[in-house]
């Protein structure tokens, strides 16, 4: 059997030409700048509108829209990942007892991770799945669906519910630190943190 040989690429060159002479004209997309003459040629390839031949880069009201830009970029992007509970998976630290947060047990620790519009995770014993609607710092859940698997150590099934309704009584949540805490009519009622 005989082998083929690769067939070899022509690489890809560009040139830009940067000097204080006078600026070149304006070209369209896909054409040809000629200036003087013959040797000096800037090809761009492109859709519609004009590009500027020559390479002396952005300035005026073009680099303070594109410096605009970037700002608003790089906040939305860095808001999102860092301020958000979305996209991030957490671990429960402690549950409300009805007098006050306690831990919950170490073998059966809820877990919540909100994605897009719907919340998953582990109750303690069974997995759950819901709907939720982020707006601001309010937060809530739709009808809660778990599997029901029985879990026979001690206090873990009952953990489990107690973490369900109180889930299902979140209406706001904030950050501290990397802490997520959810609340019911102001008072903290959950609270976790993040697993990475």
């Amino acid at each position: 059997m005989r082998r083929r040989r690769p067939r070899r690429r022509r690489p890809l060159r560009s040139r830009l030409n940067v000097d204080d002479e006078e600026p070149e004209p304006r070209v369209p997309a896909g054409g040809v700048a000629r200036r003087g003459d013959s040797t000096r040629r800037s090809r761009w390839i492109g859709e519609g509108g004009s590009i500027p031949a020559r390479g002396s880069g952005v300035s005026g009201p073009g680099l303070v829209a594109l410096v605009a830009g970037l700002v608003v970029a790089a906040v939305a992007c860095a808001g999102r990942a860092g301020d958000a509970p979305e996209g991030r998976a957490w671990r429960a630290e402690s549950l409300e007892a009805g007098d006050g947060l306690v831990e919950p047990i170490p073998t059966a620790t809820p877990t919540l991770r909100l994605d897009g519009e719907r919340a998953s995770g582990s109750a303690g014993c069974n997995r759950y799945s819901a709907s939720y609607a982020l707006d601001g710092s309010k937060l809530s859940f739709g009808p809660i669906a778990a599997t029901k698997m029985f879990c026979a150590a001690e206090g873990v099934m009952e953990q489990e519910d107690r973490f369900l309704r109180l889930l299902a009584s979140v209406d706001t949540w904030r950050l501290e630190g990397d802490r997520l805490v959810l609340e019911a009519e102001g008072t903290p009622i959950l609270v976790f943190a993040e697993t990475g």
